[in-house]
């Protein structure tokens, strides 16, 4: 097991999104954008909301909360687009974006402030946590990231 120094900090953002909220590590954030244009697609997975262009590239967008059960879309009034890196070496698509409904929160935090959720629900996307006594979600980027390559 490693050994932690006392001062040894993550620098995260709580992405908060419709349903619940996300932690992600700043590093592997590129830009917050807002949605300006999103090209919907249709007969994809629910988790994939459409396309944006950012920066001249083409970028997928996704929904992590996975849209409502009952298929209606997600709103998109006052939301942004976090776009992260992709951490899938053979992924020719090197940044994605994650839809959030608000401004999203700097959190500065120890390794000891993540805790664990087991037995609690998650999301397809990742494992439940409680930073600093906040629930969250810790999505697993590189699974992300390869479920975008995989056929639709």
């Amino acid at each position: 097991m490693q050994n932690y120094t006392k001062n040894e900090e993550i620098m995260t953002l709580l992405l908060p999104c419709q349903t619940r909220h996300y932690i992600l590590p700043t590093v592997l954030v590129a830009e917050i954008i807002y949605i300006d244009t999103l090209m919907v697609t249709r007969n994809m997975p629910r988790w994939i909301i459409g396309k944006t262009r950012w920066r001249q590239i083409d970028v997928w967008v996704i929904s992590l909360d996975l849209t409502p059960l009952d298929g209606a879309q997600p709103e998109f009034d006052n939301s942004r687009i976090v776009i992260c890196h992709a951490l899938n070496p053979e992924n020719k698509e090197q940044y994605f974006g994650v839809c959030i409904s608000k401004l999203p929160k700097l959190l500065r935090i120890q390794r000891t402030d993540i805790q664990w959720q087991e037995g609690k629900p998650a999301s397809d996307f990742g494992r439940a946590v409680s930073v600093a006594g906040i629930p969250a979600i810790l999505p697993n980027i590189a699974e992300i990231s390869k479920k975008l390559l995989s056929p639709f």
